[in-house]
């Protein structure tokens, strides 16, 4: 869409607002009223920065970084969603996708005391597809595996139930 005036931009952004964000700029627009000019009324590249400056994203790739550390696969989500999620954020946050992925320990592993501890590569992708049907599900035998040893069918601890997930 093609605008002949920056004023005429702006007002047509500002029917598209919201909220506090509405409130904030129809006070603009009766200050305007009462002699008082904004240069943002009337210059696009100025209103953009006021827009973004009380109402944008203070710290977009910080935000992002934070939501990554603290992204969490729902009960009843599919691992295809929380991929798809993670890869998201750590896009926006500029994170290397291989880097951010948190290593697993194996806890079966012992180093012995006379080695160095070795450091196991950042994985992404876990192979689940032994576990999980094509639906993000645990597969019928897993879970019938599952249900006959008294395992929490979210985890497969033998010291809890899915209704009693210690983590959710």
């Amino acid at each position: 869409m093609q605008f002949d005036t920056d004023i005429v931009k702006i007002n047509f952004a500002m029917t598209y607002l919201t909220g506090v964000a509405q409130d904030w700029f129809e006070m603009g627009l009766n200050q305007e009223d009462q002699g008082i000019l904004q240069d943002w009324l009337s210059n696009w590249n100025l209103f953009v920065n006021e827009l973004c400056r009380y109402f944008g994203l203070s710290d977009p790739v910080g935000e992002a970084a934070n939501i990554l550390d603290n992204l969490r696969m729902k009960p009843g989500n599919k691992i295809s969603t929380y991929n798809v999620d993670f890869m998201c954020y750590a896009s926006q946050s500029k994170a290397n996708p291989s880097s951010a992925a948190p290593s697993v320990k194996n806890p079966s592993s012992k180093s012995s005391p006379s080695s160095a501890p070795k450091k196991q590569p950042n994985t992404l992708w876990v192979d689940l597809s032994s576990k999980l049907a094509s639906n993000g599900k645990l597969t019928s035998d897993k879970r019938k595996k599952r249900l006959e040893n008294n395992l929490c069918l979210y985890c497969g601890a033998g010291d809890h139930k899915l209704d009693s997930y210690p983590k959710k």
